[in-house]
């Protein structure tokens, strides 16, 4: 009895504890996504069973990511000041006309036309600054490429192999321990009243139950948490049920 009040105690506890953290994890949902003040967001509907084998490899991910391609779009325009900056190596050239007439007292009326031509001078003058600086920069946004297309594609194997474990366990844990929790229970029940076992063991048997059904719990966590990463790190959603 007084085992069975101490459990009861501990239960009730527990309890308590497990309705704040559900509120307060309501009440950060509320306010991360500007809920009224005077009611909480809660969720709503089941958790689905994944059912993850496979995602999409690395490869097929990385040339619509989008780091890859806003580091694609730099260096296509470094390509474009690359080859701006050649043609601004070439001389400038400019035309003009001029036209004027001129007529002394007593003289012939004189009719004067020029043509003009100017150019710089490229033996001396071909913008090598700015061609090597365009250099530079185009060189500095394909390692930037490279360097993120290596950390993309690491990141994703991790995450994808992550995600596909998580998904194994809890399928094990869902398929084989939590439909059999009350069946458990109910034999350990039988076995006492058979006399099998004793008080002291069905304590032990609930408890070691308990904590299967609350290890699942976490499993869940985990795999929900690898959905997240694998997400921020392919940068787009999927549908994990």
């Amino acid at each position: 009895m007084r085992l069975a009040q101490a459990e009861l105690a501990q239960a009730h506890a527990a309890l308590k504890d497990a309705q704040y953290q559900y509120r307060a994890a309501c009440n950060r949902l509320s306010l991360t996504s500007g809920w009224a003040v005077d009611e909480l967001l809660e969720p709503d509907g089941e958790l689905p069973l994944p059912k993850i084998d496979r995602i999409q490899t690395p490869e097929g991910l990385l040339a619509d990511h989008p780091l890859t391609r806003a580091l694609q779009s730099q260096v296509r325009a470094a390509e474009a000041a690359r080859q701006s900056a050649r043609r601004d190596a070439w001389p400038h050239i400019s035309l003009g006309a001029y036209y004027a007439t001129e007529q002394e007292p007593l003289a012939v009326r004189s009719h004067i036309a020029l043509g003009v031509l100017t150019m710089s001078l490229p033996a001396w003058r071909r913008n090598q600054g700015g061609i090597a600086r365009a250099e530079a920069e185009l060189t500095i946004a394909e390692r930037e490429l490279f360097v993120v297309h290596r950390a993309l594609t690491r990141e994703l194997q991790r995450t994808a192999d992550a995600l596909v474990t998580a998904s194994s366990r809890l399928r094990t844990y869902s398929d084989e321990l939590l439909p059999r929790f009350e069946e458990n229970l109910e034999l350990v029940r039988r076995a006492f009243e058979l006399g099998e076992i004793d008080v002291l063991e069905v304590f032990v048997a609930r408890e070691r139950f308990v904590d299967l059904q609350k290890q699942a719990l976490d499993v869940y966590d985990d795999f929900i948490r690898a959905v997240r990463d694998y997400e921020l790190a392919a940068g787009e959603r999927m549908n994990a049920g």
